[in-house]
């Protein structure tokens, strides 16, 4: 009985097999590395929280318990999950197709902590039934294609805001580059100046990173974060003559215990929202997690992956997290 108890542990949380082998040295490597993503981790979650559609502070709650309960169960030793952009792009859509538009701001955040719930669950099914085995048709031209459409879209929908455009309507690709044109007199100067120069920053910051400081890495997302908040804390950004859309104050408080409502007119509506978001955030999930495991030659477990990040997803749902998935960048 206690070899069937430990071999149902070393299997739910493959993590209590690695401790027994695990040192101090080992310790000091996490901590740096912990440390490391944690810096890159602040702005992308900003970032990620408002492609959501999401108060900033909900990237940072994302950040949070699905990650300590992904790194208990997962068969991955480096995949970092949380928020991410396409998973992120993808929940506003799917949510704003699904649901009506007079949703209250708390009423669609609830929506969202219901589907965060809902595709974990989905998730978790999947791998109880042992279809990891869905992996074994994604050739490497579909991650491929996949991974160019995401960042073509997440650019796309980003143009808005670089030229600070504040109010302009989505559209998509085609339709955007015709749009823009018809609308330059909504463009903001002050907001382009900003964009060239924290692209410009964080591309030399990384030159310097691979030329200069290869064993220092400096963070550079972090340094033009930094410094874009301390020059629009001194020079009013918000104000005229600029008139730059700033997020203002971010909430400062961990997240809180809330259990995930269900109301059937709106609980209905997100089936379709949660099949989907489950099976792209472990498409993009696994894909990272199979990458790394052939290039350090260790295996992994398809099933358990869906497991971790199902798990994730529900628990962190109830701490006002919303759908996560693997992180290339941050991994």
């Amino acid at each position: 009985l206690r070899e069937r108890l430990r071999s149902a542990m070393y299997q739910l949380f493959p993590v209590s097999k690695s401790l027994k082998d695990y040192t101090m040295e080992d310790m000091l490597a996490d901590f740096v590395g912990g440390l490391t993503v944690s810096i890159v981790l602040v702005p992308q979650a900003i970032a990620y929280a408002l492609l959501a559609d999401l108060p900033p502070i909900y990237g940072l709650y994302c950040s949070l318990v699905p990650v300590l309960v992904y790194a208990l169960m997962t068969t991955s030793k480096h995949t970092c999950i949380g928020p991410f952009a396409l998973v992120s792009m993808l929940v506003a859509e799917l949510l704003h197709d699904a649901l009506p538009d007079n949703l209250t701001t708390p009423q669609y955040m609830a929506a969202v902590m219901t589907l965060s719930f809902m595709t974990g669950v989905v998730q978790v099914i999947m791998g109880m039934l042992r279809m990891g085995f869905i992996v074994t048709f994604l050739a490497d031209s579909v991650v491929s294609g996949f991974t160019t459409g995401a960042a073509v879209l997440i650019m796309s929908s980003q143009v808005k805001y670089l030229l600070g455009m504040r109010h302009f309507p989505k559209y998509p690709l085609l339709a955007l580059l015709w749009e823009i044109p018809m609308h330059w007199r909504s463009i903001n100067p002050f907001t382009i100046l900003c964009s060239v120069f924290c692209i410009v920053s964080m591309l030399a910051l990384k030159t310097a990173n691979q030329r200069h400081f290869p064993k220092l890495i400096i963070p550079e997302q972090l340094v033009v974060v930094v410094v874009m908040s301390v020059a629009s804390y001194l020079f009013d950004l918000s104000a005229a003559p600029f008139n730059m859309h700033c997020l203002g104050n971010l909430a400062t408080s961990l997240p809180a215990f809330e259990p995930p409502t269900f109301p059937w007119d709106i609980t209905s509506s997100l089936i379709r929202p949660c099949l989907i978001t489950a099976v792209i955030s472990y498409m993009v999930t696994i894909s990272i997690v199979k990458s790394l495991a052939a290039k350090h030659q260790y295996s992994v477990d398809p099933c358990q992956e869906l497991i971790a990040i199902g798990s994730a997803n529900v628990l962190g749902s109830f701490f006002q997290a919303y759908p996560c998935s693997g992180s290339l960048s941050r991994t």
